[in-house]
């Protein structure tokens, strides 16, 4: 029985390391944004817009039981945060689209002067060239601080009286606990319609151990620099489309053919052609379904994908094998994001109508900034 199990971890063993050794290959595609901001890579950024309604904590952190109560220690964070965060949060969406190599981007400085200046935004946008303008801002923001206490014990040894004895002490914790809400609107400067809105929320939660008489903890504001972080790729996905790889193991070599081990090799070591021409060659003289099936990869990996995609087509009407069907449906779904990124360069968006409430007072740019 013994020998029986390590034969069986033995198998085991040789399979993983098979598995681990299929040569995987990289198809390059083009991943569409999910909003097509194609019409508009001329795009004025402004500020982040600072929350309006946030509102601070009394003069002390909060204790909340009794081993806590009667410290004394201020909160982290005042009614500036709104600003700074904005402040961090403009840098950020700045510094992700500007290095997306997708825009031309107008400062958010430039762009918050005609903001709050001119008398006609759009067009002023409109003659500089700009077709869009991208407002982000900060809908809902909120933070707590409150300090607990944990009860522990300990026991020493006394040696006046020779015995052992329990004594008790509290350690002192402060949890940080906030949260944001990030809303970003795009404006078509021709038509001064919302074209786009997007909201992201995130919360954060840290808690740290303190010394009531010298306190030293991280500032909230550090929480809301996470969350404004972890907004970038949401926004990259959103907003500019991006290169990705789609990444496919070979097919083993079953039934072996002795005569494919070069082509394995060249694929294996990078060297595409050679491996791509053994395997066509392979696949059009016997049908051997693992060329086939490498032979559309290769062709996918230097850019042929309708090519990979005829080969794939072929080879499903002769094999049933469910890698081969899983082949060829990610082929089309790489060939129709390539065809809607493409189209992203140049198709317009649909117009959202600006919503009723703003009022014949305000035009759209003082609806999202105010």
């Amino acid at each position: 029985m013994l020998r029986r199990c390590k034969l069986l971890v033995l198998i085991l063993a040789v399979l993983l390391l098979s598995a681990s050794c299929a040569t995987e290959i990289a198809v390059r595609y083009m991943q569409p944004s999910e909003i097509n901001m194609g019409s508009y890579r001329n795009l004025a950024l402004a500020s982040v817009v600072p929350y309006k309604g946030f509102v601070t904590s009394s003069g002390w952190i909060r204790t909340i039981d009794i081993g806590s109560a009667g410290i004394l220690i201020r909160p982290s964070y005042s009614y500036d945060i709104t600003n700074s965060v904005a402040s961090y949060a403009t840098d950020r969406i700045y510094s992700t689209l500007s290095s997306s190599g997708y825009y031309n981007i107008l400062p958010p400085s430039s762009t918050d002067r005609i903001i709050h200046t001119s008398w006609d935004e759009s067009r002023e946008f409109r003659d500089m060239g700009y077709d869009a303008v991208m407002i982000p801002r900060i809908d809902a923001m909120n933070v707590d601080e409150n300090i607990y206490s944990v009860q522990r014990s300990a026991t020493e040894y006394d040696a006046y009286d020779h015995s052992y004895y329990t004594y008790y002490y509290y350690d002192y914790y402060i949890k940080q606990t906030a949260s944001i809400t990030y809303t970003i609107s795009v404006i078509d400067t021709n038509t001064e319609k919302i074209i786009a809105t997007r909201t992201f929320t995130d919360s954060r939660t840290n808690t740290e151990s303190i010394d009531p008489d010298f306190p030293r903890f991280d500032k909230a504001e550090l929480l809301f620099q996470r969350m404004i972080r972890s907004f970038d790729a949401g926004i990259i996905r959103l907003f500019v489309p991006t290169m990705h790889n789609y990444n496919v193991a070979l097919m083993d070599n079953k039934p072996e053919i002795k005569e494919l081990k070069d082509a394995y090799d060249a694929a294996k070591d990078g060297n595409t052609s050679y491996a791509l021409d053994a395997f066509m060659a392979e696949w059009k003289r016997s049908q051997h379904v693992p060329s086939g099936f490498n032979a559309a990869v290769l062709t996918a990996a230097l850019g042929d994908i309708d090519g990979a995609i005829a080969i794939a087509e072929d080879l499903a009407r002769y094999s049933s094998d469910r890698k081969v069907s899983t082949l060829l449906t990610d082929l089309r779904r790489v060939k129709s994001y390539n065809e809607e990124a493409e189209k992203q360069l140049t198709a317009p968006p649909a117009s959202v109508v600006v919503p009723d409430d703003m009022g014949p007072e305000y035009s759209v740019y003082d609806y999202l900034t105010r």
